[in-house]
């Protein structure tokens, strides 16, 4: 089951006695989301990221108990529970862009890509959170995806592009602790479809 919510509306995720419900809480339209996890069962439960915790760890929560946690890079965020490892989860955040003016996009079309926040700064701040950084990747037509812009920090968190050929491009990006190499699966891919003038 899934969970697809707008920028400013928490996600909302039950922590059941042997599952999350729903299991994937989604946002594709901006780099940003809320999740609000509500323990609904009889025992405590965890919302624990890959690698330990790298990405968020909602230690012990009670019955009854919540944890909330804001996600503002792109990437596909898996998680389970530390008592009940069964128990698993994933949050996927998708990249935006702007610009580019009405669709269809041309050549001629200019575009500022994000993976972190969202396109206004004042609703959603851009930023890599410290001791991490980002990848991000590109794919053209039935090309394989090759790497775009590496190791990205701090608020390198969008970069101007314009297509110099016609085509389908799909975008996507994860995040990766910058020490350990624990990273995110990549995030939902976003599609540009180019043509000519």
């Amino acid at each position: 089951m899934l969970a697809n919510v707008a920028c400013h509306e928490p996600s909302p995720v039950k922590m059941k006695d042997n599952k999350y419900s729903p299991e994937v809480a989604n946002n594709y339209e901006f780099s940003h989301i809320i999740v609000d996890w509500t323990n609904t069962g009889n025992n405590s439960h965890t919302a624990t990221s890959i690698g330990d915790g790298t990405f968020f760890d909602s230690g012990n929560v009670g019955p009854g108990g919540t944890y909330s946690k804001v996600i503002e890079n792109a990437g596909t965020f898996q998680y389970s529970c530390a008592l009940i490892p069964k128990m698993r989860g994933t949050v996927k955040v998708g990249m935006w862009y702007l610009g580019g003016g009405d669709p269809p996009f041309t050549t001629d079309s200019d575009f500022t890509v994000g993976w972190a926040g969202s396109e206004d700064p004042d609703d959603h701040p851009a930023s890599i959170p410290s001791g991490f950084d980002a990848d991000i990747q590109v794919k053209r037509d039935d090309g394989k995806f090759k790497d775009f812009l590496i190791d990205r920090t701090g608020s390198q968190t969008e970069t101007e592009w314009h297509p110099d050929r016609p085509g389908t491009y799909l975008f996507r990006a994860r995040l990766q602790h910058a020490t350990t190499g624990v990273a995110t699966k990549y995030s939902p891919s976003m599609k540009l479809v180019i043509r000519r003038p």
